[in-house]
């Protein structure tokens, strides 16, 4: 059986758990403790990150771009199949991973014995740059762009509760809104921090 090494907030871990449920695709969750990895974890990902998917293909996949291509290759449809809309669908789609990555990082800065607040202002910049951007954007809520902002945006509110986004941008509050009424976003949800 597929195996989906993860933690049940990490939004890169959320994006493929959430493409593997869209897609029904059998397989199982297992939660990991990045912050004190275990002997088999690191086997799988040297890294030390989460996801990492097990027997989908031969070798241990790491980082949730590469498993979404890989289900691609396998006729899953995660991109779009004319290169044109293919390449706009994934540039959409690095622009909510960097979305994620900054979350991230001002989250694990926070966590430091002491917090440096420039670098705490400049990942929140970064969030609120790259949410302008692809605000005024189209982008499909039904495709991966779409549910990558859909993560995105979940997970900038909980691990970045001052970030005023909300306000700035109704319209990417409807997106959100559409996906939280998907019974897969729903069940892939981040327990509260």
């Amino acid at each position: 059986m597929i195996t989906i090494l993860c933690t049940p907030r990490s939004p890169f871990a959320r994006r493929v758990r959430l493409a593997f449920r869209r897609l029904k695709i059998e397989h199982r969750d297992e939660f990991v403790d990045p912050f004190h990895p275990s002997p088999e974890f690191l086997a799988a990902n040297p890294l030390g990150l989460v996801p990492v998917v097990l027997g989908l293909a031969e070798k241990p996949l790491p980082d949730s771009a590469l498993i979404l291509d890989e289900l691609d290759a396998r006729g899953k449809g995660i991109w779009p199949q004319d290169a044109r809309a293919r390449t706009e669908a994934r540039r959409l789609s690095i622009l909510a991973e960097g979305v994620m990555a900054a979350a991230v990082a001002y989250y694990l800065e926070g966590m430091q014995p002491q917090p440096d607040p420039e670098t705490r202002q400049e990942h929140l910049d970064n969030i609120r740059r790259t949410l302008g951007v692809l605000a005024s954007e189209s982008i499909s809520p039904g495709s991966q762009p779409g549910w990558d902002l859909a993560v995105a945006l979940e997970y900038v509110s909980l691990r970045c509760p001052d970030l005023d986004w909300k306000g700035a941008h109704p319209g990417l509050v409807a997106h959100l809104d559409r996906a939280l009424a998907d019974a897969d976003f729903h069940a892939t949800r981040p327990p509260a921090a």
